[in-house]
Parts: C-alpha cells; sequence; structure tokens
C-alpha cells in the first residue's frame, strides 16, 4: 500500500493560493478609497526591453534602490498582463513585500512567489526584523495602444511645448506610446506590521 493511500485521511487540499487571491481583490477595492497610492508606470525602452518607466512618489522614505529593485518584478508584471484576455478593462491584485538586508540590498517579493502562508509569514517576519520594510497592495491594469490618441489634452498641451522644444516633445511622446502598463502601488505596510504583532 502507498504512502498516499495510508495517509489519505490526513491529507487536505491546499487552498491558500485561492484564498490569497480573494484576499488581494476584496482589499485591492477597499484600501484605494481609504489609503495614499504611488502609482507607477511599465514601458519598452529603446532597446525593447520591457522596464519600470516611472514611480510618482513624493515620499523621500521610498529609496531610489527600492524602486530599482521593482525592476526585477517587471517581466513577472508582463506576464500577468499577458495571461489577461484581449480587450480587457480587468486589473490585476497582489501583494508586494519587501526589506533591506544588512548589506543593503533590497529583497522583493510576492504573492505570486510564495509556495504557502507559511513561507509568507516566514518572509513577512524576516521583514520585519529588519530596519527597512514595506508591504504593498499592487494594483495593475494593461494600457491599450491607442490610448494616447484619445487624451485631447495632452496632445494639446504637447503640441504647445512642440514649438519650444521639438526633441522633447518627440522623446515624451516615445515614452508615451512605450507605455504597456500602469500600476498603483497601496502602503499597507503598517496594517501587516500590526496583523504580525497581533498574532505573535
Amino acid at each position: 500500500m502507498s504512502t498516499i493511500k495510508r495517509s489519505k485521511a490526513q491529507l487536505a487540499i491546499d487552498n491558500q493560493d485561492t484564498i490569497i487571491n480573494l484576499e488581494s481583490e476584496i482589499f485591492g477595492g477597499l484600501l484605494g478609497k481609504y489609503l495614499a497610492t504611488i502609482p507607477f508606470y511599465l514601458g519598452m525602452d529603446d532597446d525593447s526591453k520591457r522596464i519600470l518607466q516611472a514611480v510618482v512618489s513624493n515620499h523621500h522614505s521610498h529609496t531610489d534602490t527600492l524602486w530599482l529593485a521593482f525592476q526585477n518584478l517587471v517581466t513577472m508584471m508582463s506576464a500577468l498582463l499577458n495571461s489577461l484576455p484581449d480587450n480587457t478593462t480587468d486589473s490585476i491584485h497582489f501583494g508586494i513585500y519587501c526589506y533591506q538586508d544588512n548589506s543593503g540590498n533590497w529583497q522583493v517579493t510576492t504573492d505570486h512567489d510564495f509556495n504557502s502562508t507559511s513561507e509568507k509569514s516566514v518572509f513577512i517576519n524576516r521583514a520585519l526584523a529588519n530596519k527597512e520594510h514595506y508591504f504593498f497592495h499592487c494594483r495593475l491594469c494593461p494600457v491599450k495602444f491607442t490610448w494616447f490618441e484619445q487624451e485631447a489634452e495632452l496632445t494639446r498641451q504637447l503640441m504647445e511645448l512642440r514649438n519650444h522644444s521639438p526633441h522633447k516633445v518627440k522623446q515624451m511622446k516615445s515614452i508615451f506610446l512605450s507605455l504597456f502598463a500602469v500600476g498603483e502601488l497601496t502602503n499597507i505596510t503598517d496594517i501587516i506590521s500590526a496583523n504580525y504583532q497581533h498574532i505573535l
């Protein structure tokens, strides 16, 4: 008799991935109404490499090195967007967890990287043990290639700027057209920290 058959009564279905996705979806809808968000944009560079094009943050505690570490997530985010049906307006929701280790490197991971809730808990506890740590809820939306033509006000402003700096306008237009996704990061560090301190 196999080990699986002997242990069948003790085995249980692991629905943690479904639970994590549902948590992200539920909290994603609520958090944006109450917490400030940090917009970010994904685009293509001149070599057609997918990059973190821009992060719009005036929060000085989020260092440039943190945003550089987020570049490592762009390929994963792009793959998630590719899994959406064409012409969808849906957004993808997931958690991003990061901390700066003793050597100054940012360790960044997402809900999609964890195989279990215990793995996620271990990472969060490790993050909480470090001075610099952040937890974000990420909402990611694909950008349609036709969006630029629909932005009449932006087009008008670029035309006005064109008289003063045509090269800059060409560069800006190229960046706008390279965008393939826009996202929002909602800082949920305090919420997760409080939750884990309550458990401890």
